[in-house]
């Protein structure tokens, strides 16, 4: 890992301000939880108008007939970024033919939103610790991705989730760029943490 330089800090000033919507709107498409108050309110949307929320909206937003946008401005709800804190940040190795520049947050989860995966972009869904989930990558019996994997161990530093954000907001996020690394075969690597496999079906390191 390399702490960001300053020639990323113009870049971090201006993609933030629409990477936690992004996040907020993948969390919804995905995961069926919306960060979003209703305006005038200091409270996130209730179990019971999400619920019709998002029997109206949910299904048209993953198939792209209707924006974010659209979706916030009929409901005339305020989208609660203020309570993403920002976490991680990774870039793919250029030698890959798909590279993704993404940004990863931490936020409490509603404790009244029923997170459910929408069976097209994710498939399945469970309730885990970051603990138990590296482990089952590094025992095989689950298929972990590189940088999920690294940001797993990352996030299994804090025993709560209030350690956990508490901790993001004190660390500067640095930027990671994994390198191929010689090592009994080409592996991704970063700080000497090797991914298990070779580059071209890397997983998780062990």
């Amino acid at each position: 890992m390399r702490q960001v330089h300053h020639d990323r800090l113009a870049r971090f000033a201006v993609v933030l301000d629409m990477e936690p919507v992004v996040a907020i709107r993948e969390t919804f498409e995905e995961a069926g939880v919306l960060l979003a108050r209703p305006r005038g309110s200091d409270e996130l949307v209730d179990a019971d108008r999400l619920r019709r929320i998002e029997a109206a909206h949910r299904d048209a937003l993953n198939a792209g007939e209707r924006t974010m946008s659209e979706f916030v401005a009929q409901e005339d709800l305020l989208l609660a970024t203020d309570l993403l804190v920002h976490f991680a940040h990774w870039i793919t190795p250029g030698f890959m033919p798909k590279r993704f520049d993404t940004d990863f947050f931490l936020v409490p989860a509603p404790a009244d939103h029923l997170a459910v995966h929408d069976g097209g972009e994710s498939v399945d869904s469970v309730w885990t610790t970051p603990a138990a989930a590296v482990a089952a990558a590094k025992s095989g019996e689950r298929t972990i991705i590189f940088p999920t994997f690294m940001n797993l161990k990352k996030l299994g530093e804090s025993g709560t989730v209030g350690a956990a954000i508490a901790s993001a907001q004190r660390q500067p996020v640095v930027t990671v760029l994994p390198q191929i690394e010689e090592r009994n075969g080409a592996h991704l690597g970063i700080d000497g943490h090797l991914a298990r496999e070779p580059v071209a079906c890397a997983h998780a390191p062990v």
